[in-house]
């Protein structure tokens, strides 16, 4: 039932993902972006998921994975609603460090939980299935 579960959550965050990146250079020019600041945004949210990729999987391994999700979820709610209601560049730029933040914890965290949850439930010896159903 809990990988069932986890499915469910990889589906849906994909989809949103998948949902809000064609959209997202829309909001930013709707919210005062020009075409040239729009790569810009894109870069510092690309920096901040590379910066903080490494600390988030150490930190998802010291507090727990679950809680680094979870967080993650959080941040993710703060970076949309900075961009949702922010205006101009700066107010861009802080949306976008809160959600690339949020990526970065995400990513490693709730992949792990979902691996050791599958682990758990049908062995080591499925493990490529799970890892193929991530792929996907």
């Amino acid at each position: 039932m809990r990988v069932k579960l986890y499915s469910l959550i990889v589906f849906l965050k994909s989809f949103s993902m998948g949902l809000l990146i064609p959209v997202l250079s829309l909001v930013f020019i709707d919210k005062g972006a020009s075409l040239s600041n729009i790569s810009i945004i894109m870069g510092v949210y690309s920096l901040t998921v590379v910066v903080l990729e490494l600390p988030s999987g150490i930190l998802a391994d010291v507090i727990g994975r679950k809680k680094v999700f979870c967080l993650s979820l959080i941040v993710s709610l703060i970076g949309y609603s900075v961009i949702l209601f922010g205006r101009g560049m700066i107010f861009l730029c802080i949306g976008i460090i809160f959600y690339g933040t949020s990526r970065a914890l995400s990513s490693g965290s709730f992949d792990a939980l979902f691996i050791d949850s599958y682990i758990e439930t049908f062995g080591r010896d499925k493990l490529h299935k799970i890892t193929v159903r991530l792929s996907v």
